[in-house]
């Protein structure tokens, strides 16, 4: 498991690492107590993230942000809506369930957080209440370092060299110091 800081100079492009035989190798940020996946993540990939922090921090207390997919073209519609294709119930489930056996075996309280509705504005508002509780907040959600970046309304689901190809080669290209800088700046 790799957390970078948000300091990070090396492009999101240079730090994807997508292993499919090992998702507990996905990379994330970490802003404050906010971290956030670099790449696609995969429901083992939570688990390691949390001792390692119990490990460096003496974390005990998380909040799973869960339930929705996550993409570098972004996260969020103009609107701040969540799109209707990013919304899966199955990934929350799955998180709850985990969490149940994971938390309790490993001396940890964890909060499994539904945000396949969230708007961003609400979104964002939970982020910060979270953090100020005392709690580490992990967005599971693939690539959710690009959670700010927004897609136009009613996006196409697949695309092909058309304006999300274009967003999500846009976001690859930025610097991680630059995406926390510029997106990230209402994080304390």
């Amino acid at each position: 498991m790799t957390i970078f800081l948000s300091t990070e100079s090396r492009t999101l492009a240079e730090l994807l690492v997508w292993d499919s035989t090992n998702p507990a190798k996905a990379p994330f940020i970490k802003i404050g107590r906010l971290l956030l996946a670099v790449d696609k993540t995969g429901c083992e990939a939570w688990q390691p993230l949390m001792k390692q922090l119990k490990q460096q921090h003496n974390a005990t207390k998380f909040s799973l942000y869960s339930g929705r997919h996550g993409a570098l073209e972004g996260c969020f519609q103009d609107n701040g809506e969540v799109p209707a294709s990013a919304h899966d119930r199955c990934f929350y489930d799955d998180d709850v369930k985990e969490a149940a056996r994971y938390g309790p075996a490993e001396g940890v309280d964890i909060e499994v957080v539904d945000t396949a509705r969230t708007p961003m504005r609400l979104y964002t508002q939970r982020v910060l209440t979270d953090i100020a509780c005392g709690q580490w907040v992990i967005v599971v959600w693939c690539h959710s370092i690009a959670s700010m970046t927004r897609i136009p309304n009613n996006a196409p689901e697949i695309y092909h060299k058309g304006p999300l190809f274009i967003s999500a080669q846009n976001t690859s290209r930025r610097r991680v110091c630059d995406i926390v800088r510029e997106d990230y700046g209402w994080v304390r």
